[in-house]
C-alpha cells in the first residue's frame, strides 16, 4: 500500500497543541462533546494557562513532547494510472495539517468558582 503525503500551506501561523486533562469531561445533553463548547481558555502575563469550564477553574503548565505528532486529513485523489492512461483511479491522499510540539497540563483538580455572597439580605 502506497501512502501519498503532502503538506498544506497556510499563512497564518497558529500553533496546535494538545491539551491534558485529569479525570472526564461530562456533558449535559445528549451526542457528546463534538463542536461543543467547553471552556476558556486564557493565558496570564507570565503565559500560564487558565482554563475556566462551568464553575470551576484549573491552573495549568506548558510542556514540550518529546517527539511531535502530526496531524493529518485523509482525503481522495484521482490518479492516472501509468499503463493506461484512460483510467483514473481514486487513491487516499493524507495531508499533513500540522505539526504538534508542545502541550498543555492541567494535572491539578479543578477547583470551584465560588462568589462572595453576603451574609445579611
Amino acid at each position: 500500500m502506497f501512502l501519498t503525503i503532502g503538506k498544506t500551506t497556510d499563512t497564518d501561523q497558529q500553533e496546535t497543541v494538545i491539551i491534558e486533562l485529569q479525570g472526564e469531561l461530562q456533558s449535559r445533553v445528549e451526542g457528546g462533546l463534538d463542536g461543543k463548547f467547553i471552556g476558556n481558555l486564557v493565558f496570564t502575563n507570565e503565559n500560564k494557562p487558565i482554563m475556566i469550564i462551568g464553575h470551576h477553574i484549573l491552573h495549568g503548565k506548558i510542556a514540550n513532547l518529546e517527539k511531535p505528532l502530526a496531524v493529518i486529513r485523509k482525503s481522495k485523489q484521482a490518479v492516472m494510472d501509468s499503463e493506461s492512461c484512460k483510467d483514473n483511479m481514486l487513491q487516499n491522499y493524507y495531508d499533513v495539517t500540522s505539526i504538534i510540539k508542545r502541550k498543555i497540563i492541567f494535572s491539578d483538580l479543578p477547583k470551584p468558582i465560588i462568589a462572595s455572597v453576603p451574609k445579611t439580605l
